[in-house]
């Protein structure tokens, strides 16, 4: 009997321990990661308009809205780019971009 609870009380203990010994945050994979995606804005930049406008200096947040409705087209030029840059890295396309201060994220998983 003694016995018995003894390998009861070390099971237990060695839960504890194995659940302690995390550091409680998911792995880096698992969230993806962000690259920037020069190629691909400057795919979107490259609008006549923006460029006559002058509008294309100020980088992904004139783009971004343009560059999110394009991820439901595989085949568009850009969309192509960003797939490519998480390809590149050795990840897969995490269906986010955003923007960082002018300049185009993609997340990859």
């Amino acid at each position: 009997m003694k016995i018995h609870k003894t390998r009861w009380i070390l099971a237990i203990a060695t839960i504890f321990v194995v659940a302690g010994c995390g550091d409680n945050s998911s792995s880096p994979s698992a969230e993806g990661k962000w690259l920037e995606a020069p190629a691909a804005l400057t795919i979107y930049l490259a609008n006549t308009d923006l460029i006559m406008s002058g509008r294309d200096k100020e980088g992904c947040p004139v783009v971004i809205e343009d560059v999110r409705k394009g991820l439901n087209d595989p085949e568009m030029y850009g969309t192509q780019a960003l797939l490519k840059q998480c390809s590149d890295a050795g990840m897969e396309f995490g269906e986010e971009v955003r923007c960082k201060d002018k300049r185009l994220q993609v997340k990859c998983l």
